[in-house]
């Protein structure tokens, strides 16, 4: 039994000793190089956004919209006040697209994938209803100005500009359909029924 420890001992100082030395042999640190055209410590630029000062500028804008449209348009910010308060907008939002919300996003898909897998969907079908009622809006415009032309007896002329320039306004007959008589052929070939 004796010549079985000897050998365990004698094997361990061998190979180097403990584990801590044999460890930090293996797990050395390794420095990345930085990419051409970085300063070293700076993050890459094709992975960070750039905000840019405009973008500073409506984020300052946005900020005072709610009391504008609940209390007062007074609250509105004029053009001289929101290129005043930009620079130091555009500072903080650098911020937190650089440091502050990769961060958060990280711990959140890490911690709670069951929400940032929603908050993506609600963001995805939020951006995609908000495309389908900007369409519905501008159609109800064309209806509503198409109304009001109707009134003044400029139906005919509106419908017109609006088939002229590949508009489709649904409700509404184009001004070449209407003359045609069943039998007839359209600009396109079909058949009027």
């Amino acid at each position: 039994m004796q010549m079985w420890g000897r050998s365990k001992q004698h094997q361990s100082a061998e190979i180097g000793g403990d584990f801590e030395s044999a460890a930090a042999r293996v797990t050395a640190e390794v420095e990345a190089e930085p990419v051409p055209g970085t300063v070293a410590g700076e993050p890459e630029a094709e992975n960070s956004l750039t905000i840019r000062p405009e973008w500073a500028e409506t984020a300052a804008r946005l900020c005072f919209l709610p009391a504008a449209k609940l209390w007062h348009p007074a609250y509105a910010l004029e053009d001289s006040e929101a290129a005043a308060i930009a620079p130091q907008m555009q500072t903080f939002l650098q911020a937190v697209a650089d440091k502050y919300a990769p961060a958060a996003v990280g711990r959140l898909a890490n911690k709670y994938p069951e929400f940032f897998d929603l908050a993506a969907a609600l963001g995805v079908l939020y951006w995609q209803k908000w495309r389908y009622v900007s369409h519905i809006r501008r159609v109800e415009a064309e209806r509503a100005e198409m109304q009001q032309r109707k009134e003044r007896g400029e139906a005919e002329a509106f419908a017109a500009d609006a088939v002229a320039s590949g508009q489709f306004i649904p409700g509404t007959a184009a001004p070449s359909e209407s003359k045609l008589k069943a039998g007839d052929r359209d600009e396109e070939g079909r058949l009027v029924i």
